[in-house]
């Protein structure tokens, strides 16, 4: 075992040695009370750098937060670039200008869903014209899509760009289908 000698003042060991005698960790003598003192010191030490571990690990994630705000705020921003590109896409502009012309008026609508038999007219009309009436009167998108020649993907997009430009444009759920009609 090796030595360590201390040297303090004579009040300060008179100190030492009455905590020692009340210091059940310290074996009742000076030494002891010394050397538990300085394993105390020890593991306080070692608590400190798990607290300065702690904060490091807030700190990382707290810069892992942000990074993940950021990303998330240029993809937001690249998400409505793109949306806009949808938007000012001159075919689908087209296609939405000629969608709005054709799509039923709200009374329109109204007539041919609220049952005033309106319906029974479409069977007296030729076959070639079924289809556009059941888009012109009845909001149809999948009638949309024979007569305009377009995909419902790009009957959608232009729906998507008419709701975005004016407040005109209606959509109501009939028998489990989106239907389209413009306010008056």
């Amino acid at each position: 075992m090796a030595r360590v000698n201390l040297e303090v003042q004579k009040e300060t060991k008179e100190e030492w040695e009455k905590a020692a005698k009340n210091d059940p960790n310290a074996g009742g003598n000076l030494s002891g009370f010394v050397r538990s003192a300085v394993m105390a010191k020890i593991n306080n030490n070692s608590e400190s750098h798990g607290k300065e571990d702690i904060h490091k690990e807030i700190t990382e994630l707290k810069d892992m937060v942000a990074d993940l705000t950021q990303s998330l705020q240029t993809t937001n921003a690249r998400l409505s670039e793109l949306e806009t590109d949808i938007r000012s896409d001159p075919e689908i502009e087209k296609l939405a200008n000629e969608l709005f012309s054709r799509l039923p008026t709200e009374r329109e609508f109204e007539e041919w869903h609220g049952g005033k038999g309106e319906k029974l007219k479409l069977d007296q009309q030729p076959e070639e014209k079924r289809t556009i009436v059941k888009a012109e009167r009845g909001g149809e998108l999948d009638a949309f899509t024979e007569i305009l020649d377009c995909s419902p993907l790009e009957i959608q997009d232009a729906i998507n760009y008419l709701m975005k430009s004016t407040p005109l444009i209606q959509e109501a759920e009939i028998s489990g289908e989106t239907r389209v009609y413009r306010e008056k």
